[in-house]
């Protein structure tokens, strides 16, 4: 019924939500969100970035986790112009 594909993102969805109930700090969200996104695992840094907006955070205290972090600030600068390169790719 389900292809494998379908069965192993189920469950990466589930191990999200499971984790996610254990209510992360914003700076773990951030650091998995960056985690996901430089391995190209693009479905779960979107679940994350989710949770970071879902739970309106301070706009000061994303600009620290920016600040603190370089290589994770360029990571998503990467990404944001491999997106302007080939819109829609993501």
């Amino acid at each position: 019924m389900f292809n494998r594909k379908t069965v192993a993102a189920i469950l990466a969805v589930g191990l999200f939500v499971v984790s996610a109930g254990f209510a992360q700090t914003l700076e773990e969200n951030w650091n998995d969100f960056l985690h996901y996104t430089a391995i190209g695992r693009l479905d779960l840094a979107k679940a994350y970035a989710q949770v970071i907006i879902d739970s309106n955070p301070d706009p000061v205290a994303l600009l620290a986790l920016s600040k603190d972090n370089p290589q994770g600030y360029g990571i998503l600068l990467r990404v944001i112009r491999a997106e302007q390169e080939s819109p829609g790719h993501y």
